[in-house]
């Protein structure tokens, strides 16, 4: 049984799940994009895959325009040509931010998809996982959410795969679960993931967990 203040601190965070939820799926997504890019420009210097870097050019061009439908076309046309090609699955990730920035949610989780079926990189691979988790989880489909970030394994991912594990039980009401999915970021050594750790400390006091 939860006392009257536990319950009001659960509705707080449901509530303010469903304000924000997609904006913080967005700005996740933000990060991960600029990560997209740094990553493209840096394979691209090591490779001098000339064609494959001029594709993605073509790609980029059209993301910075916001132009969803020529994005699409252009992701699409890369992704065929060089389907194993690391900056295949990053243009893949500007659709599906655009997509979902837009709306079209199928859409983003169909390039999401397409990365999780393509890439040969373990973190690109959880990153993708963790956007089409947090997807799922602002259309309320929880149990797909959690299944997708119960499959992730890159160490670099664990503080943002729990902490979202944890925002979506608290949704769910499955206060136990939130508790302990915050509660290992929170133990996590060291500085690594540190606003993770504080944002997740923040959450496990409102719902009354122990912290450190």
């Amino acid at each position: 049984m939860y006392d009257h203040q536990e319950q009001e601190q659960i509705e707080d965070i449901k509530a303010w799940w469903k304000l924000y939820g997609k904006y913080v799926i967005l700005g996740m997504g933000l990060v991960v994009i600029g990560y997209m890019l740094f990553q493209a420009y840096s394979y691209y210097q090591r490779t001098q895959n000339e064609k494959a870097g001029t594709m993605f050019n073509v790609v980029q061009n059209a993301f910075r325009q916001q132009d969803e439908k020529q994005l699409l076309q252009e992701a699409k046309l890369l992704q065929e040509t060089f389907s194993s090609n690391p900056l295949a699955s990053r243009s893949a990730f500007l659709c599906a931010y655009l997509s979902h920035k837009n709306g079209h949610l199928n859409e983003a989780i169909s390039e999401l998809t397409w990365v999780e079926a393509h890439t040969h990189e373990a973190m690109l691979l959880d990153l993708a996982r963790l956007r089409h988790a947090g997807i799922l989880a602002d259309e309320k489909k929880f149990n797909q959410a959690l299944d997708l970030l119960n499959q992730n394994k890159d160490s670099a991912m664990f503080a943002a795969t729990m902490d979202l594990k944890g925002d979506i039980y608290t949704v769910m009401g499955k206060t136990n679960e939130a508790r302990l999915s915050y509660q290992q970021v929170v133990n996590q050594q060291g500085s690594k993931n540190s606003l993770f750790k504080q944002l997740d400390q923040v959450k496990l006091d409102a719902l009354g967990g122990s912290g450190s």
